[in-house]
């Protein structure tokens, strides 16, 4: 519980920031874009399957301009990682989680314009389903909490590259995530 209170207040002091950023240079209001990126595994499954190499999934974003501003939003991620074995104990040789989150998501403008650079933090329900039961409960559903931070690249006002981080915290299927992701932009 104190992490999660730690986790609110961090977003909730982002938000202000972002809501306090400049507007001179207004950063784009929807955002849809493909990621790849690394998976690593935490908890009991890091014994099992400890390393996808494999991330592929889908971004969207939107940002509602409110009173001026447009720094806090929702984005919205579904994702398909797959993990090859790494015990020799494990019946199956794959494990293949599909993740999706819905995050309210917070951006501070950090180099204002061209190319604009955005920073931002991220956090909200993590919903994961595996192709095969995960012991020792051996659920295939799982319900948690992720966040997540990167930094957005906006170029010529309409193509996007983030790098970003996140963390799923789920029970057995927890993991930390690095990710590289191609979109575009519009204002």
């Amino acid at each position: 519980m104190r992490r999660a209170k730690g986790v609110l207040a961090t977003i909730g002091v982002l938000v202000l920031l972002a809501w306090r950023g400049s507007a001179r240079a207004e950063a784009p209001t929807t955002q849809l874009s493909v990621l790849y990126g690394l998976r690593w595994n935490t908890g009991e499954l890091r014994e099992r399957y400890a390393f996808s190499y494999y991330v592929i999934g889908v971004e969207a974003a939107y940002f509602p301009r409110i009173l001026g501003q447009n720094n806090v939003g929702l984005s919205w991620s579904i994702r398909r990682n797959a993990f090859d074995s790494s015990s020799p104990t494990n019946v199956e040789s794959e494990l293949i989680l599909l993740d999706m989150g819905l995050d309210l998501r917070a951006r501070v403008p950090l180099i204002l314009g061209p190319p604009q650079v955005v920073a931002y933090l991220e956090g909200g329900p993590l919903i994961v389903r595996t192709d095969i039961p995960i012991p020792p409960s051996s659920a295939r559903s799982y319900l948690g909490f992720g966040v997540g931070a990167g930094i957005e690249y906006v170029l010529a006002g309409r193509f996007l590259a983030t790098l970003g981080g996140r963390f799923g915290a789920l029970g057995d299927p927890s993991g930390l995530m690095v990710f590289l992701s191609l979109g575009l932009a519009a204002r």
